[in-house]
């Protein structure tokens, strides 16, 4: 069963308790004199935690941290871990955000957001960016939010063979070659890319090979000519 979100916070904290993380710590400050200030880990994050005044003391503290979390040094890890549990109130809204809006990916949905905000750390360009922390926890939501409607408009694509709009959509295939629609469905694998696509968009979702082909910047001819080779293809697998 995956990690609960607070599981994994409880983890995150765990790790700073080891003596190796905490000789790490102060290799990280040794190298950044502006944490030098922080004489413990759990003072620097709640000087992150802390609300009301200045904040620019904040977003600044998160980009030496992101600074050498993108680093080749030793300290790279921890220092990755110290941004994400510094980040870590604005990651709790997105993950309530999230499942509330896709409860369905309720289970995964810590891990999808601790190993976002991880790349997203990783690949942050510090030079284009002001806002640090704004940025990286709005990527990370608009980063999940958008694989989780793909991956819903892929689903909704890839309707049952027992479908009664497939069903109908197989009736009005013209092609003798094509053997058994059901089996075709089943042997698309067989085909490249564009091809079983094509066919997909003909056998599943009832729509014409004109049609078809220009969702996938193809013409008519050039469309109706694939699905000829594709229906040969697929005949010679059942065969």
């Amino acid at each position: 069963m995956p990690p609960t979100w607070a599981a994994l916070y409880g983890a995150l904290l765990q790790s700073l308790n080891r003596r190796s993380s905490e000789m790490q710590f102060a290799v990280l400050r040794a190298h950044f004199p502006d944490l030098d200030r922080f004489h413990t880990m759990p003072a620097l994050l709640d000087h992150q935690h802390g609300v009301g005044g200045d904040p620019a003391p904040r977003f600044h503290t998160i980009r030496v941290l992101v600074t050498a979390a993108q680093s080749d040094e030793s300290f790279a890890s921890l220092a990755c871990t110290l941004t994400i549990i510094a980040l870590w109130p604005g990651l709790d809204g997105v993950h309530a955000r999230v499942c509330r809006d896709f409860p369905k990916a309720r289970a995964e949905m810590a891990g999808d957001v601790l190993s976002g905000i991880a790349a997203a750390i990783g690949t942050l360009d510090l030079a284009r960016v002001a806002a640090v922390a704004g940025t990286l926890v709005a990527n990370v939501e608009r980063d999940i939010r958008r694989g989780l409607l793909a991956a819903e408009r892929q689903a909704r694509r890839m309707r049952d063979i027992d479908d009664p709009q497939v069903a109908a959509a197989l009736a009005y295939i013209p092609d003798d070659d094509i053997g058994s629609a059901p089996d075709s469905l089943a042997l698309l694998g067989a085909l490249s890319g564009t091809d079983a696509e094509l066919l997909r968009r003909i056998l599943c979702l009832g729509e014409t090979q004109e049609e078809a082909g220009r969702a996938l910047g193809a013409s008519h001819e050039a469309a109706r000519k694939r699905c000829q080779r594709a229906f040969r293809r697929l005949r010679a697998n059942i065969t």
